[in-house]
C-alpha cells in the first residue's frame, strides 16, 4: 500500500495493521480469502481516505493500493455514499471511485454522480460539494424488471472477472440479477493475455461463458501441460519430481516451465502402470501431454514352498492341516504365519514364516527323530525349523525408487 502521506494510519475493515513509512506500508495477507473489504487511511490534519480493497491476492502475489490524502480545512467536502443493497459501483463524473459503502474527498463544486449494480437500475443525480462540508446520499436501489444470471468458470481457474468494467470476484463465479442485454466480461490473470467477449444475458436465465486463456509464451521458456487420468499422480520432469496432476485448476493437469529441448516426462500413481515419454520441446509455447494411466491390482496374498527332510510330514498352517511334503501353500495372506509339521517317529517341529505379497517364500525342516522312535503326535516340539531358506520371487506390484536413466 503506497500513500503521499508519511506515517498515516492504515486499517482494513476497522482492524489496525500499521503506518506508512518510506511512502508505502505491506500488509499480508491469507491467500485465497476475501475477509477484508475495506481499508481506511487516516493521518491529523488530513481528511480521511476510505476504500474498497481488491480481491485477496494469491499466495506469492503482491497487489499495489494507492491512497492520496487531502489536507483537511475548507479546501475541499467529502461525500458519503450508501446504497441498499450496499456494494454497487459508484461514478464520478464518469470516473470509478469503488464501491459502497464508500466516503471519498472533492473539490467545491458540481458533479455528476452516478451509481450502479447488476440488476438494478443505474440511479443518477447531481451533488453540489461544498468545502468543509461532508454531503451524503442513501439510495435504495430498484430491481430491473428482467434480469439473468452469469456463471463464468476460467482456465486456469481462480481468474479475476470484470462484468462492465466492475470486478465481481475469481473463478468459477456465480453473478446473480444481472441486466437483460448485452455485458462486456473480462478475465485476467498473472501471466495469461487477458480474455474478453460480449455476452447477451436473457431474462430468467443462467448464461455460461468459459475463458479458455493463453499463456504469455517467453521465447526462453518451453511449458509442458501434462495431464493424467486419474488425477493425483506424480509427474517427474528428467527423473525430478516436478509436482501432482491437479495443480493447473483443472481436474489431473500440470503445467511444467524448463528449457526447450529433449526432456523425459514420467507420470506415476500408486497402483497404476508407470507412463515414460521423451521428447524435444520448443520454447515459447505449450506442449499437452494426456494419458490414461493403467490400472494395476496388486496381489494381497503370497505363497510358501514346505519341504522336509525326510519328506511325507504332516503340515499345518496356523494349526489348520494343509498337506503331505513336499507342497505348495497358495493364496497365504501376506504377514507372519505359524508353521507345523508332525511326522511318525520324529519331534514335531514349528516355526513362523513371514509371507509378502506376490512373494514365494521357501520353507525347509530338517525333522528330528524322537526318543525311542515314538510318533511325533503329542511329543515336545523341536526348538524350532532347521533351515529356513526364504526364496523371494518376484514381486508383482510395488513402489520403487526412481533411477534416472
Amino acid at each position: 500500500m503506497s500513500c503521499n502521506v508519511e506515517s498515516a494510519e492504515v486499517t482494513f475493515d476497522n482492524t489496525y495493521m500499521g503506518r506508512i513509512q518510506g511512502g508505502s506500508l505491506t500488509v499480508p495477507v491469507t491467500a485465497g480469502t476475501d475477509s477484508y473489504k475495506q481499508f481506511t487511511v487516516s493521518k491529523s490534519g488530513y481528511n480521511t481516505y476510505r476504500y474498497s480493497l481488491p480481491a485477496s491476492p494469491k499466495a506469492g502475489e503482491t497487489v499495489s493500493v494507492y491512497a492520496t490524502l487531502q489536507p483537511a480545512g475548507p479546501t475541499g467536502g467529502q461525500l458519503t455514499v450508501s446504497t441498499s443493497p450496499s456494494g454497487a459501483s459508484v461514478y464520478i463524473d464518469k470516473t470509478y471511485k469503488g464501491t459502497t459503502p464508500l466516503t471519498f474527498s472533492l473539490s467545491p463544486g458540481t458533479y455528476g454522480l452516478k451509481i450502479t449494480m447488476s440488476g438494478y437500475e443505474d440511479h443518477s443525480e447531481n451533488v453540489i460539494i461544498t468545502a468543509g462540508q461532508t454531503i451524503s446520499r442513501s439510495v435504495t436501489l430498484q430491481k430491473h424488471d428482467n434480469y439473468g444470471t452469469l456463471v463464468i468458470t476460467s482456465e486456469p481457474d481462480n481468474a479475476y472477472v470484470y462484468i462492465d468494467g466492475s470486478g465481481v470476484g475469481r473463478t468459477a463465479v456465480t453473478v446473480k440479477n444481472i441486466a437483460v442485454g448485452n455485458h462486456q466480461i473480462r478475465v485476467t490473470a498473472n501471466g495469461f493475455t487477458d480474455w474478453t467477449t460480449t455476452k447477451y444475458v436473457p431474462a430468467n436465465g443462467v448464461t455460461t461463458v468459459h475463458a479458455g486463456m493463453q499463456r504469455k509464451e517467453n521465447p526462453n521458456i518451453a511449458h509442458i501441460r501434462v495431464i493424467s487420468h486419474p488425477g493425483n499422480a506424480e509427474v517427474y520432469l528428467d527423473g525430478t519430481l516436478a509436482g501432482y496432476t491437479n495443480d493447473d485448476g483443472v481436474p489431473g493437469a500440470l503445467t511444467l516451465a524448463t528449457t526447450p529441448g529433449n526432456h523425459k516426462i514420467s507420470i506415476e500413481k500408486v497402483g497404476y502402470r508407470d507412463y515414460d515419454t521423451t521428447r524435444y520441446f520448443n520454447g515459447g509455447t505449450t506442449s499437452t501431454i494426456e494419458e490414461a494411466l493403467t490400472h494395476i491390482i496388486a496381489p494381497l496374498t503370497g505363497s510358501v514352498e514346505v519341504t522336509s527332510t525326510p519328506s511325507g510330514a504332516n503340515v499345518y498352517l496356523d494349526d489348520s492341516y494343509k498337506g503331505i511334503t513336499p507342497v505348495t501353500l497358495n493364496d497365504v495372506p501376506a504377514g507372519n504365519h505359524k508353521i507345523t509339521l508332525m511326522l511318525d517317529g520324529y519331534s514335531k517341529s514349528e516355526g513362523t514364516t513371514e509371507v509378502e505379497a506376490g512373494k514365494t517364500s521357501s520353507v525347509s525342516v530338517s525333522l528330528s527323530p524322537s526318543q525311542g522312535g515314538q510318533s511325533g503326535k503329542g511329543q515336545q516340539a523341536s526348538p524350532g525349523f532347521g533351515i529356513i531358506t526364504v526364496l523371494a520371487g518376484i514381486c508383482l506390484v510395488g513402489r520403487y525408487i526412481r533411477k534416472n536413466e
